[in-house]
């Protein structure tokens, strides 16, 4: 755990420069390369041998852990070991979460195994020392985290937007006769009027983007003692271009744009083999699509596809065509056969990945430069601020734990 503003400045500056140097390959966006192998979108001829000799085993190997993307990249991605030295000076290792939970089982009745291992870690890290009393509870679902606060004898208020859930909650918490209460708010317009005044301390699980920004800056004009937040999602609920929180984040001239705040969360977590698989063959046939689209179109632009319902990489490969098709508005006869499109798809999707794999350098350090800019944001109002991994990356890869208590 570091508790330091000194070393935050430290390390946020030293994100800072790593982040502008690297900026064209922030930037980068792999799937409109997909057509150009073996072109590389950047000029440094001994990264992109290395890219080249990524093979199957090594890209699954950054995908399932980016950390691992060192090792193939050290010699040859300039400051790769400053970055990496980063992570080390604000957080101990992250420790894995009890395999059996400690909560009774008709307080957990319904809350799924991770997001349970989540919540369990998340309370255990805020810890006991100056525990609320009262607390509420921001974009809360149906008061799962709530629900288990109220267990272990915190008052709590639930903010939700969905009546639906709030009625839920309420059920629960009534049958359970739990000290939880539900209030139906939209957060990002109705903050100034919720009851921050009857409460000594606000978590956030996982509340994203400018839903989790709503709740410090409101948690600040209220003077409210404590302050915990899990940041997700940075990308949602902002502006095109995002707006550091931090007088030392407003001076740094970064320009993310929200395709960028998304990158920084794109980590992932296994979901089992079958759901890894439905994830290739997405990519694999939009892959496909493009190349086919660019083709008859005489394009080499990319164009991208609106999300799918999942179910439709589950049947035939003709019932997607036909649907990218209307999605794009295209009056052409389809191919009689989509096999070379779908062999051609699959060097383009090694391709990306390899450029993915690169990109992955980036991200947990752009996520570390968001994070340190809420945390200096909070020091910079008076609080005394903690950054801690509250759970190992398995369990979340949204694992940081911003803890801010008035002095």
């Amino acid at each position: 755990m570091s508790s330091s503003p000194s070393v935050f400045q430290t390390v946020f500056h030293t994100l800072s420069s790593a982040l502008k140097e690297h900026r064209e390959l922030l930037a980068i966006q792999p799937m409109h390369w997909a057509t150009q192998s073996p072109i590389f979108p950047w000029t440094n001829a001994a990264l992109s041998e290395a890219a080249l000799g990524l093979g199957q085993e090594a890209l699954t190997q950054i995908e399932s852990n980016p950390e691992r993307a060192s090792a193939y990249f050290e010699h040859v991605f300039p400051g790769l070991q400053n970055l990496l030295s980063c992570e080390a000076a604000l957080f101990a290792p992250a420790q894995a979460v009890p395999s059996a939970s400690s909560t009774p089982f008709w307080i957990r009745n319904g809350i799924g195994g991770r997001k349970l291992a989540q919540i369990e870690a998340f309370l255990a890290a805020v810890g006991t020392k100056g525990k609320p009393k009262f607390l509420m509870e921001w974009c809360a679902g149906k008061g799962y985290l709530g629900r288990i606060a109220a267990h272990h004898g915190m008052k709590v208020i639930s903010v939700e937007l969905q009546q639906a859930l709030c009625d839920a909650g309420e059920s629960t918490a009534s049958q359970w006769s739990l000290p939880q209460t539900f209030v139906q708010a939209d957060v990002l317009k109705q903050h100034a009027a919720l009851p921050f005044h009857e409460v000594d301390a606000a978590f956030a699980l996982h509340a994203c983007g400018g839903l989790h920004v709503s709740l410090l800056q409101a948690s600040i004009a209220a003077q409210l003692p404590m302050i915990a937040i899990a940041p997700c999602c940075y990308h949602l609920h902002t502006d095109a271009i995002y707006r550091p929180l931090s007088q030392a984040g407003r001076a740094i001239n970064l320009s993310l744009t929200r395709e960028q705040l998304k990158f920084s969360v794109q980590g992932q977590v296994t979901g089992g083999a079958r759901i890894e698989k439905l994830r290739h063959q997405e990519v694999q046939w939009r892959l496909a699509y493009e190349s086919w689209r660019q083709e008859v179109m005489g394009s080499s632009t990319y164009r991208p596809l609106s999300s799918a319902p999942k179910q439709l990489f589950m049947g035939d490969y003709d019932d997607f065509a036909r649907w990218a098709v209307k999605q794009h508005e295209l009056n052409v006869a389809l191919p009689p056969s989509w096999e070379p499109y779908l062999e051609r798809a699959k060097q383009h999707y090694v391709h990306i990945r390899r450029i993915e794999a690169v990109r992955s350098i980036l991200r947990r350090p752009l996520e570390l430069w968001l994070v340190l800019d809420r945390a200096l944001y909070l020091c910079e109002q008076g609080y005394d601020v903690s950054l801690q991994q509250f759970c190992d990356r398995t369990t979340s890869p949204r694992n940081i734990l911003i803890t801010a208590r008035a002095p």
